[in-house]
């Protein structure tokens, strides 16, 4: 007969119960939970037992749990006689009998178990005392079996129950006490079978034309409070774990030292929600227009596409590096576009569908040597050049449908700007780029590329250093734009200026469209200029950029916007005149831009702290940009610029009206913003040698803490509403750079306490006044925090993941509802945890960033998105949280 396990839960009141039936054995009732059974079973720890005659009892306890486990065992014929007399047995059964049986096993119990708890490991066999029971042997042995259900006679067996999820080990002392007084309990609440005498009432419920035996509950007893293990030791509980080969003890906040922490991964998950950000600053020929009316684009890894009317994104997200160029195809579907080679991963370019981002070819691989800086298709046939920025510039002719190469050419020159096919042979291309225009030919049959004639400039044109831009007209005729702001026309078939316009802009034309029959050119100067086509070339309307946005590195529209790529990594938007000159009658943009983000190296992020205006965000970059953004509408709400500021860290005033930033020269900027219109610098002050890695407001907004790379960590006090700052002192102790900082919510001690992190895994408390290091770590251990960007400390001491993971991580931030942990790595891997997370292998759910370089992240207010910067790429990503 199989062993059946009834649990006693130390802790509260709780109940075991067995339901056997006669006339069919082995079954169990509907309402009965054979997973509960099966999980008792299988999940029982060693003991001690306690052998009375044919039944022993064994109790086994990890300090809060014990556990009963009823061991019958008799010969098959008294079991069968048994059975088979209490299957016919009256309702009416002698109540005396029972309750001197009761009262026998009871004394037995209570006997077993007081002498168990004086001595754990004992076996006591009581054998003989129930030798003198003659009178009342069989009526026990009877009255044994509605315990254990009878043996069945087909196997059934329980469904396995899932693992129970991993718990963080905390020892606690004095467990053998807790044993005893529970054993105690147990012998003063008169036993485990005390309770048969009150529970046989004869109660019998017929179903299925089965008689059901009587329940049997057991009750566990209270644990004493002198006893109770909820309780954490007095100077907290130690929690132990190893960190990248280190040893490291943190004390346990008393909220979760009974509680099961949860390592499996969160319930909830990311979707990538928005985009912010173009690559205009290095790239050009970067805009298009798709034949569904989308825009499309690139930046970082990310190819976007961008539903105008719709307000939504798309991703093509099958590139692994950076990519530099794109195509489209005269269909306006098939998009060509080129990566980088880096590390691992090489130069290649992918050809795919924008309606169902779907790839058709991988060109280049192993033929590319260090990134696609070029790519165009042709107007006649299925072919796409591509020009290989390498020591030799290698151009190529692919044949796309084929994914094979046609022909190919080395270009002597260092720098190639754009390239492009004749609109009506697709064997004739143009080079254009520094002192370089070229007319090539093509001979597919032979492989190869050959060149065809160069610019002629003659006497009377001036040569610029750089041709940086080229269209080709319907006819043939090619239009070029210039580093001296000329622009020139080259008759179809010819190598000579045929048409001028001298200095149409203060500096290089970076981009020519033509619209309806007026030529639109744009340039560094940020100037749109419209010119009616014709032998005058005049003017026909014009709109001046904010110089704010920078120059405008690429044009393209749609039927009545034109869209304007900036040198600083936006995309603006204006209307177009639906006849005449496009420009006529235009004079200013959009006021919101189609999108908006930082064209150098992106790393300050925080999120803004008010319960009115949820969803809001602010990026600093080494540009001097400081940016809000709304989550929720997918906008820029205001961008400034301070010009020489290298921004590298910020943090945001409790009342949202002054931001801190941290610059690379190792100064301190304290930042006044009115809205939109006005922003201004109050103060700056110069507080180390070396750069700050991190910077964060007071919870009262009267001091800073500023954490450098020269490993301390400076406390300023700001006065007159931030027109001031005078130090109070400084942190010292960490033995490497500082990379995270924590306020505490209030004053436990009668001064706000701060939090420290290093890259050396070192996690520190200190006195936020009087900048003293506190040695205390048991009394700060129930400390609320207003924030965890520290990368140490019990709540996130699992972040750093198993021995085995030497990944480094960059940032790490708590969502604002204490429920998620959310870090970056050098792997440019979001890991997404439970909050706490004190376990190294807690699970997570991992999502890749594709970001050139993720260096931060942060939860946005509100707990609905989670916020990520890519450094180098300049890439701002939005993902959504989602419940599972």
């Amino acid at each position: 007969m199989p062993n059946h396990i009834y649990p006693l839960n130390g802790r509260k009141q709780s109940k075991c119960v067995c339901f056997l039936f006669s006339g069919s054995a082995g079954k169990i009732p509907k309402n009965s939970s054979n997973a509960s059974l099966a999980s008792y079973e299988s999940h029982h720890s060693k003991g001690k037992t306690v052998s009375v005659g044919s039944a022993a009892e064994t109790v086994s306890t990890n300090s809060t749990n014990l556990t009963v486990e009823s061991n019958v065992t008799s010969n098959s014929t008294n079991s069968t006689n048994s059975d088979n007399s209490h299957t016919h047995a009256s309702s009416q059964e002698s109540t005396s009998d029972i309750k001197d049986t009761a009262s026998v096993l009871k004394t037995m119990s209570s006997t077993s178990l007081a002498s168990m708890a004086t001595s754990q490991g004992e076996t006591i066999n009581s054998t003989n005392e129930l030798q003198d029971l003659n009178s009342s042997q069989d009526t026990a042995s009877e009255l044994m079996k509605p315990l254990l259900p009878p043996e069945p006679q087909e196997k059934t067996v329980p469904p396995t129950p899932p693992p129970p999820p991993p718990e963080i080990k905390v020892t606690r002392k004095d467990s053998t006490s807790s044993f005893k007084n529970s054993a105690s309990n147990v012998k003063n609440s008169g036993g485990f079978l005390s309770s048969v005498k009150s529970l046989f009432k004869g109660n019998k419920n017929k179903e299925n034309n089965q008689e059901m035996i009587p329940i049997v509950t057991v009750n566990s007893p209270e644990p004493s409070s002198e006893s109770d293990p909820v309780l954490p030791p007095p100077g907290g509980a130690v929690h132990e774990v190893t960190i990248r080969g280190r040893s490291m003890k943190y004390f346990m906040p008393d909220m979760y030292y009974h509680k099961t922490i949860n390592s499996y991964p969160p319930k909830e998950k990311l979707e990538l929600d928005w985009i912010y950000g173009y690559r205009g600053n290095d790239c050009r020929c970067n805009i298009y227009m798709l034949a569904s009316g989308e825009a499309i684009y690139f930046t970082a890894t990310f190819v976007i596409i961008f539903n105008i009317e719709q307000k939504l994104q798309r991703y093509y997200k099958e590139h692994t590096t950076e990519i530099r160029s794109i195509a489209l195809h005269p269909n306006r579907v098939t998009v060509a576009t080129g990566q980088i080679a880096k590390g691992k991963e090489q130069a290649h370019i992918r050809i795919w569908q924008a309606d169902t981002l779907q790839t058709l070819q991988v060109l280049g691989i192993g033929l590319i040597s260090k990134s696609v800086m070029c790519l165009a298709f042709a107007q006649a046939q299925d072919r796409l050049v591509s020009i290989d920025n390498g020591d030799v510039k290698t151009m190529v002719i692919w044949d796309i449908n084929k994914g094979k190469e046609i022909a190919k050419t080395s270009v002597n020159t260092e720098v190639i700007c754009q390239v492009g096919f004749h609109p009506k042979n697709a064997n004739n291309l143009v080079t254009v780029g520094k002192e370089h225009q070229i007319w090539w030919t093509a001979n597919p049959s032979e492989g190869t590329i050959e060149e065809m004639m160069r610019a002629n400039f003659e006497e009377k044109w001036m040569k610029a250093k750089y041709v940086i831009c080229m269209m080709f007209k319907a006819n043939g005729d090619l239009i070029t734009g210039d580093s001296n702001g000329t622009i020139y026309v080259w008759h179809d078939g010819g190598n000579t200026v045929s048409q001028a316009i001298k200095h149409a802009h203060e500096g290089p034309v970076f981009s020519l469209i033509m619209i309806r029959n007026h030529l639109v050119s744009a340039g560094r100067d940020g100037l749109l200029l419209s010119w009616t086509w014709g032998r005058n070339f005049d003017q026909s309307g014009s709109m001046q950029l904010p110089k704010s946005e920078g120059g405008i590195r690429m044009l393209c529209h749609s039927k009545d916007m034109i869209l304007i790529g900036t040198t600083l990594n936006s995309i603006l938007t204006c209307n177009m005149a639906t006849t005449g000159a496009p420009l006529m009658g235009i004079s200013s943009l959009h006021k919101t831009p189609m999108t908006q983000s930082h064209y150098d190296e992106a790393r300050a992020l925080t999120t803004y702290p008010s319960n009115t205006q949820q969803g809001l965000f602010v990026t600093g970059g080494y540009d001097g940009i400081i940016a809000m953004f709304d989550a929720h509408q997918h906008k820029t709400v205001w961008k400034h610029s301070i010009k020489g500021l290298n921004i590298h860290c910020l943090d945001i005033h409790p009342n949202g009206k002054l931001l801190a930033l941290g610059v690379r020269d190792a100064s301190v900027s304290v930042v006044y913003i009115n809205g939109s219109t006005e922003i201004s610098e109050l103060c700056k002050a110069k507080v180390a040698k070396d750069r700050i890695n991190c910077i964060k407001f007071s919870p009262d907004g009267e001091c800073l803490a500023v954490g450098c790379y020269d490993k301390n960590i400076y406390i300023l006090q700001l006065l007159e509403g931030g027109k001031k700052c005078e130090s109070i002192g400084k942190c010292k102790g960490h033995n490497s750079l500082v990379t995270g900082l924590d306020w505490s919510v209030d004053k436990p001690f009668g001064n706000y306490i701060l939090q420290s992190s290093s890259l050396g895994f070192e996690h520190f408390y200190w006195d936020g006044a009087s900048c003293e290091k506190l040695e205390n770590p048991s009394e700060l251990r129930n400390i609320e925090w207003v924030s965890h960007n520290c990368m140490m400390g019990y709540p996130v001491s699992g972040i750093m993941g198993s021995s085995s993971d030497n990944s480094t991580v960059y940032a790490v931030d708590r969502s604002y509802n204490h429920r998620l942990v959310a870090t970056v790595n050098e792997r440019k891997q979001i890991h997404l945890y439970n909050y706490p997370c004190s376990s190294p292998e807690a699970q997570s759910r991992v999502y890749e960033a594709n970001h050139v370089d993720t260096v931060n992240i942060s939860f946005v207010y509100g707990n609905s998105y989670l916020i990520t910067l890519g450094g180098k790429d300049t890439c701002i990503m939005q993902w959504k949280i989602v419940s599972s």
